[in-house]
């Protein structure tokens, strides 16, 4: 009687006939990389079924056929990566290297699933901070649509002032003036022209909170 394979290596199979590698497994499905990596080395003896289960679904395959009941092709079809898309949760301090570099190669370890329109321009997450509320809900997700100008009166803008760490701040549009106020002013607190070091890097088009 032949042995079943174990999980990992039905895994390393299905991959291997979509072509999907490690990183890009752990985008579809939103685990980190590191997770993956410890199941597909045996580091995991007993993975998560709920693990198991969305791994299946991002390779097209049923939980049967990782647990090796059933052939994984034979039907002789190779399984597909599932048409599903996803942002990245980027760290505050990474905000600037993410947008300025289109091959940035930071592993991010959490990713947000979103529609194709903005899987493709990169738009991107960031975890609010707990001094932003009232106004976002602490440990919610903001998404970010990267763009350079907005004269939108109200509208929430990621901002780097003199090339330091972005914030967040409010766009108020005082006649032809543009200025940009913190999102809890202090008395005293005044809204601020943009100099020539200081730069919009987007929008908040959306607040969710973390699906994991």
């Amino acid at each position: 009687m032949t042995a079943t394979p174990p999980v990992s290596e039905n895994i390393r199979t299905a991959m291997k006939l979509a072509g999907v590698s490690e990183a890009e497994l752990a985008r579809t499905t939103n685990l980190p990389q590191a997770t993956i990596n410890k199941i597909l080395h045996k580091q995991t003896k007993d993975p998560r079924l709920s693990t198991i289960i969305v791994i299946a679904d991002a390779l097209n395959v049923t939980i049967a056929q990782l647990a090796g009941i059933e052939p994984i092709s034979d039907d002789g079809k190779s399984p597909q990566l599932s048409q599903r898309n996803f942002i990245p949760v980027v760290e505050w301090n990474e905000v600037l290297s993410y947008l300025g570099d289109t091959a940035y190669s930071c592993e991010f370890k959490k990713w947000l699933a979103v529609d194709p329109e903005q899987n493709k321009n990169r738009y991107f997450a960031l975890k609010t901070m707990p001094s932003m509320a009232p106004r976002f809900r602490e440990n919610s997700l903001i998404v970010v649509a990267p763009i350079d100008l907005c004269e939108e009166d109200g509208r929430i803008v990621l901002i780097s002032f003199n090339g330091n760490e972005p914030t967040l701040r409010r766009v108020v549009k005082d006649g032809a003036n543009l200025l940009f106020r913190k999102l809890h002013p202090e008395i005293g607190d005044k809204a601020l022209k943009l100099k020539n070091a200081d730069r919009i890097l987007g929008i908040v088009i959306e607040t969710r909170m973390p699906e994991h």
